[in-house]
């Protein structure tokens, strides 16, 4: 069960499988046991590669969480500002981002995607990015065609039912 002071954040991309070769970037934000906002749209960019790709997405979900955040803590008169957990089925962009330096493989990647980076290392932004095996990647309902019975059983994820 999700605490009451957190937001959990499933985030995903399909890699290249527009006939742009632009992937898709897809995240639901759940809070309490159900969706309370979610994207899925195309990346402006073309990534080299899956792990890019998810990186992206990543960073598009952390500017979403920053403001969801924000909103939440006004809204409800929070004092803690709720905690956000990111859950990747990629390992590539979670050691990217919990990672300081800048490595060859990823050097080419445009700056504003790196500032997700700070907001991991930042401890009182209470930010955090978990792996999560593929079969309970929600988000797979916003960047791929998926058969039904997964649909149904990853509703129940975003749901809480």
């Amino acid at each position: 069960m999700v605490k009451a002071t957190q937001l959990l954040c499933y985030v995903d991309a399909s890699w290249a499988e527009d006939e742009s070769r632009k992937s898709q970037t897809g995240y639901v934000f759940c809070y309490g046991n159900a969706a309370i906002a979610w994207s899925s749209r195309l990346q402006s960019i073309i990534t080299l590669s899956s792990t890019e790709a998810e990186y992206v997405a990543l960073g598009e979900a952390v500017k979403s969480a920053i403001y969801l955040r924000n909103l939440l803590r006004e809204v409800r008169n929070m004092l803690v500002i709720p905690s956000v957990v990111f859950l990747e089925d990629n390992q590539g962009p979670i050691k990217q981002a919990l990672n300081l330096h800048t490595s060859s493989r990823n050097k080419h990647i445009d700056i504003r995607y790196h500032f997700l980076k700070q907001h991991f290392a930042d401890e009182s932004q209470s930010f955090s990015v978990h792996y999560v095996p593929t079969s309970l990647q929600a988000a797979d309902l916003l960047t791929k065609s998926v058969n039904r019975v997964k649909v149904e059983f990853l509703r129940q994820i975003i749901l809480g039912g």
